[in-house]
């Protein structure tokens, strides 16, 4: 973890990362197989039925790694550094599997204590997702805000 970060970072409320797997091909024990650690959750592809009528509960098998409960900083660059030391070793398995799967991203959401601000990533965080060809977003809440209550 870097030093210069804030853990107090004074314009966010909470934040967190995930790195999310998507899958029609690969179950979340398969992916957990390949790259060698548990999920924090997983979904699994499943077809409901309700009243003789099938509906899509999940339309993908979903793999999700998060820092929710496990960093406590309030500077996404720590989360992000905490995805990447995990992941470091696993960037083949990483590369491997997206051949066999729709999306493997890095979904961040952000609460924004003040309005102003917002959330940052460091140049060797980029080059990491860069090289490997994933994405990294944020979702952004403001506090007080009446549509996300």
């Amino acid at each position: 973890m870097n030093t210069e970060y804030s853990d107090d970072y004074l314009t966010c409320a909470s934040t967190f990362a995930t790195l999310r797997v998507f899958s029609d091909e690969l179950s979340p024990d398969q992916i957990s197989q390949a790259l060698g650690i548990e999920p924090t959750k997983s979904d699994t592809k499943r077809v409901l039925r309700v009243k003789g009528k099938a509906h899509t509960a999940n339309r993908t098998n979903g793999w999700f790694y998060s820092t929710n409960n496990i960093v406590t900083s309030d500077d996404t660059r720590s989360h992000l550094d905490y995805i990447a030391e995990v992941f470091i070793p696993r960037a083949s398995a990483l590369r491997a599997l997206k051949t066999h799967c729709e999306k493997i991203d890095v979904f961040c959401p952000w609460e924004s204590a003040s309005g102003q601000g917002g959330p940052c990533i460091s140049p060797h965080q980029m080059k990491f997702f860069a090289e490997l060809e994933i994405e990294v977003w944020w979702e952004v809440y403001f506090v007080g805000d009446e549509e996300n209550v």
